[in-house]
């Protein structure tokens, strides 16, 4: 039987390439113990909130991005169109590459030894819906700041991005706080002021007469700054790196800022 840890570096080696480069192993059981039964995971089985360590766990995987995805994705759809596949008529060309990557990441790990699976992804319907926020916080690590909504990652900020979790039929890390340790605020000291401009930006988009979706892209820049906000004990130049810079004309161009990065920003902000 492969060991949790071969499972899980073969899903990162796959998944590195196509743009998803935090990859990360948990079990499944101290995220559940985490929530209400509504957004638990499925354990293939195994007892679902483990009362000891040693109670047999459910491994999953939890696949997010930094901003390295954006250069490999934008490559992607100019593929695309080059293919004479046009990607402006798809609902969220991102949450489509998405899923159809992992997806096949899952099937060429797994499949060869009749692993069974189930994926769960960040744009799922409600009957399916995984409190992302609570998972990256509760099982990798990744400070979830109730003052802003955002995840903060203490080398990258709050410039990542949660995309999936897949659940498989084998078992995963032992469930103790050695392994998974609470994470720490990575900047305290802006927490007041986070939660001011959240308030505020929260208060303009319920007050959108067009929907929330029209009321995050028309005040788009504010969600990027609160990102950077949240983002300030980052030295300058790993700010320029991880996060802003990304939102550079030369970068990225405004249509696809505004079909794709603002669906991740309206599901980020809606959590």
């Amino acid at each position: 039987m492969m060991h949790y840890r071969e499972i899980t570096k073969a899903f990162a080696e796959g998944l590195l390439p196509l743009g998803f480069d935090l990859v990360s192993a948990f079990p499944v059981q101290r995220y559940n113990t985490s929530i209400l039964p509504t957004y638990r995971l499925p354990t293939f089985g195994r007892e679902s909130t483990p009362s000891t360590p040693s109670t047999p766990t459910t491994l999953g995987i939890l696949v997010a991005n930094t901003r390295h995805l954006w250069p490999i994705f934008l490559r992607h759809l100019r593929n695309r169109d080059q293919a004479g596949d046009s990607w402006e008529a798809d609902s969220d060309p991102l949450d489509k590459y998405t899923r159809a990557t992992v997806e096949r990441a899952a099937v060429a790990v797994l499949s060869p030894g009749g692993i069974r699976f189930e994926i769960r992804y960040s744009d799922m319907a409600e009957r399916q819906v995984v409190a992302f926020q609570r998972l990256a916080h509760e099982t990798a690590g990744i400070y979830y700041n109730e003052k802003c909504h955002l995840n903060v990652h203490e080398k990258f900020g709050a410039w990542i991005a949660l995309r999936a979790v897949v659940v498989i039929d084998h078992p995963g890390p032992a469930n103790t706080s050695a392994l998974f340790p609470s994470p720490f605020n990575p900047y305290p000291s802006a927490d007041s002021l986070l939660e001011d401009k959240t308030t505020h930006l929260r208060s303009v988009i319920a007050s959108s007469d067009s929907g929330a979706k029209a009321g995050i892209s028309r005040n788009w820049r504010a969600w990027v700054e609160l990102r950077d906000l949240a983002s300030g004990f980052l030295d300058e130049e790993a700010r320029r790196s991880y996060g802003s810079r990304m939102m550079e004309p030369k970068t990225i161009d405004p249509k696809t800022v505004d079909q794709v990065y603002l669906s991740g920003l309206q599901r980020a902000n809606n959590r």
